[in-house]
């Protein structure tokens, strides 16, 4: 029995030990003066999975490194005498599972982000950039700072996370979500962002009218999810379209009134109508048949008339008939 427990003790200890040494570590942070500006530079052991936002109110860059543990002093905070950098701060990130390094600024700045041969490098210029104007809107990614992500073979499904956590958003993953990808993102818009990620792991979010937002593989047919269609019609015009098949749409569908270009035997070039539609796929095969049954030409009817142009003398107005043969011969007259 002792023999059992010694044995699984020494695996504990082997299983610790090993996934100490495949996590990937934070083991120095320096700040540094360079010609057009100042770097800070992150030092890490293994390839570190990053993803980095900017934050207006302290202003700040957040940098997150997925998966990795500190070999630095607990929450150690590094000063600076570099202008833009005030100081650098090593946290532990509830967000990446892993280490957070905020680079709290006195402005914020333009910056870029690399990251190579265990080396996360942020270049900030002197460049101060405007802190963007806060507009009121529906839409979750709106008023939400750019995204840089900079990852290799890591999963999906704890980027989203992330991401989620980062910027506060309402996202669910489904649970076969399990693409590996890599992804290079520097400074982008969130919403391009994120979508260029789930483009890469062959998934894709649907958003319903309450913020929230689901991730699921691109071929998993989802109730709610939303499809666009292009109708080009060629006897209808598409304001009466629209008109017909408004009261067709669901609560997620829209319409939208568009043209094209027809190129014609001549040379010349004519428009040509056409709808763009939203909706669920269920509205929209209701949509398309009936535009099928619109879009027709219309019945035509054929009138042939046929034009006679005749003369009428003074005699045939009498009643002479000029069809009957007179003749004359010296034994009188033959009719």
């Amino acid at each position: 029995m002792k023999r059992i427990a010694v044995a699984v003790l020494i695996s504990c200890c082997l299983w610790t030990g090993l996934s100490a040494q495949g996590a990937v570590a934070v083991s120095d942070v320096a700040v540094d003066k360079v010609l057009d500006g100042v770097r800070v530079t992150i030092a890490c052991t293994g390839t570190p999975n990053v993803s980095s936002f900017v934050s207006s109110e302290p202003p700040a860059i957040v940098i997150d490194i997925m998966d990795a543990v500190a070999k630095l002093a607990s929450d150690r905070i590094i000063t600076s005498g570099h202008h833009p950098v005030s100081s650098v701060s090593v946290q532990p990130s509830e967000a990446a599972a892993g280490v957070r390094v905020t680079i709290y600024l006195k402005e914020l700045v333009e910056h870029a982000i690399t990251s190579e041969n265990g080396l996360v490098v942020v270049n900030l210029s002197k460049q101060p950039v405007a802190v963007p104007v806060r507009v009121e809107s529906s839409d979750p990614f709106a008023n939400k700072p750019p995204l840089t992500l900079l990852v290799q073979e890591a999963e999906v499904a704890s980027i989203v996370r992330m991401i989620a956590r980062q910027y506060g958003l309402n996202i669910l993953v489904t649970q076969d979500v399990k693409a590996l990808v890599s992804v290079h993102l520097n400074n982008v818009p969130l919403r391009v962002g994120l979508e260029a990620l789930l483009k890469a792991g062959i998934c894709n979010m649907v958003e319903d009218r309450n913020g929230v937002i689901v991730v699921k593989p691109l071929k998993k047919a989802m109730y709610g999810e939303t499809e666009t269609r292009v109708f080009n019609l060629d006897y209808i015009e598409a304001t009466d379209a629209a008109k017909a098949i408004a009261k067709m749409l669901s609560e997620l569908g829209s319409a939208t009134e568009g043209f094209r270009r027809v190129s014609t035997k001549g040379g010349t070039e004519e428009r040509s109508s056409t709808l763009i539609v939203s909706d669920v796929p269920e509205a929209l095969d209701r949509i398309a048949e009936v535009i099928a049954e619109l879009d027709r030409p219309v019945p035509q009817i054929s009138i042939e008339a046929k034009f006679i142009e005749t003369t009428h003398s003074a005699e045939e107005r009498y009643g002479i008939d000029w069809t009957t043969v007179a003749s004359f011969s010296t034994g009188g007259m033959d009719f």
